[in-house]
């Protein structure tokens, strides 16, 4: 029986995390009207030369090496654990070394610009793409430190906020500077994010490094990183594919696809943000692995069903609104398949469990069957179709379907895993002091 109390109490305890979740789907809906106001005013032609230099943005995080990855998992867990002086060295030494990394790329623009003949166009988003590098090494590391209700409350503040700022001012500047005003929206965007990110910092710290926490974060990251890393790099398959195939345009026209998905994705990299560290610090207060993966179904579940009624809406909402955009309607037909792949989105969940575990042989069988499923799939199709923007939809949607039920059978084996070897654990320690 509907009992409207009940629902208000959980609303009510649920605050936070329906924020969160809320912010995300505020971000969405305007980022694809941004994104769609581009393509109306923006030639495909500029669309696909920043397509193509973003794809060099995947490429340098490699500068990373896993430490705001060590540092998101650490942290809360050695807060969970009671252990606060170590968060707080945990959180010094990823600052340092991330302040660090953030002066390399403006070291290395000058020497990229000066050694290859790129037009003035290209230089421009070069120049950008190296700025909001550089920037993000700072914000990744703060989001990093966002662990309690009161800092992920911040957090949907600030999305909401940037969200009114994009509707407002985007249009504004891509309508009278055309693609240099989508370059601008680009760089003020991270700089906004970056200066209200540091004015919410939860750790009001100086950068130091401690060569012993250092090489803990790079021991328990490393792996981590290098799955996120290799899972960027299978990412950006499809566009060199496009781009070695046909050219800048033919990318261009293919933009749209890739702008919704993110814009879709912006929820589960959200859950992923917001719940990463709640997971860990779960664990580190119940060494429980069965509570966190039975919390990612119920997210699973829920989320699945918000997203079903919102596809069917903009299958038939895509005919109307890509009459506004006709520079684009050569997208729509791929637009519309690429709708299959939103619920298995979710897939970039997978992980999460087997990083708060620290089961590096799960996370390493997790990107590899990504990657396998990319590859090959993108070379089967290639063989049968000679559209290569078909090719490089359904390859996206074939390799989030296979990884997403592939993910769960992986979690459910790492979960069991863990609880066996802790039920063992358990056994032996009572035996012994018996």
């Amino acid at each position: 029986m509907f009992n409207l109390k009940s629902v208000l109490s959980f609303i009510k305890q649920q605050k936070v995390p329906i924020k969160v979740v809320s912010s995300s789907y505020i971000a969405l809906p305007v980022n694809i009207l941004v994104a769609f106001f581009s393509f109306r005013i923006i030639d495909p032609y500029y669309m696909g030369i920043w397509s193509a230099v973003t794809i060099f943005e995947s490429y340098a995080q490699i500068l990373r090496f896993g430490i705001v990855n060590g540092m998101n998992r650490e942290l809360p867990f050695a807060i969970g654990s009671g252990d606060n002086d170590k968060a707080i060295s945990f959180a010094q030494t990823t600052l340092a070394y991330n302040l660090f990394c953030a002066i390399i790329p403006l070291l290395i623009f000058p020497i990229l610009i000066t050694s290859y003949a790129f037009n003035k166009i290209y230089i421009i988003c070069i120049l950008i793409v190296v700025i909001r590098v550089s920037l993000e090494f700072y914000s990744s590391y703060v989001i990093g430190t966002y662990r309690t209700t009161e800092n992920f409350n911040k957090l949907s503040n600030i999305q909401f906020f940037i969200s009114g700022v994009n509707l407002i001012f985007a249009p504004i500047l891509i309508y009278y500077l055309n693609f240099l005003g989508y370059l601008f929206y680009q760089l003020i965007q991270v700089i906004l994010n970056t200066v209200l990110f540091h004015f919410a910092r939860p750790f009001r710290i100086k950068p130091h490094i401690d060569f012993k926490i250092l090489t803990l974060l790079f021991k328990t990251g490393f792996p981590i990183f290098v799955s996120s890393y290799l899972i960027q790099f299978v990412n950006t398959i499809p566009k060199i594919l496009i781009l070695k195939t046909g050219n800048e345009t033919l990318l261009g026209i293919f933009t749209p696809v890739l702008v919704m998905l993110n814009a879709f994705s912006l929820l589960p990299n959200s859950l992923a943000t917001y719940f990463y560290p709640k997971f860990s610090y779960s664990f580190g207060k119940t060494g429980s692995a069965k509570l966190i993966f039975k919390q990612l179904l119920k997210i699973y579940i829920i989320i699945i069903a918000i997203f079903i009624p919102i596809i069917i809406f903009c299958i038939f909402l895509l005919d109307y609104v890509i009459l506004f955009f006709p520079k684009y309607t050569a997208s729509l037909p791929y637009l519309k398949i690429a709708l299959c792949a939103v619920p298995f989105l979710l897939a970039k969940l997978g992980n999460l469990i087997n990083v708060v575990l620290k089961n590096v042989s799960f996370i390493g069988i997790y990107v590899s069957l990504y990657a396998f499923f990319q590859i090959t799939i993108l070379i089967i199709l290639k063989f049968f179709l000679k559209d290569i923007l078909m090719v490089a939809i359904l390859s996206i949607i074939f390799t989030d379907v296979a990884l997403f039920f592939s993910s769960l059978f992986i979690n459910k084996l790492a979960v069991d895993k863990y609880s066996k070897k802790s039920s063992l654990y358990k056994c032996r320690n009572k035996d012994f002091h018996e």
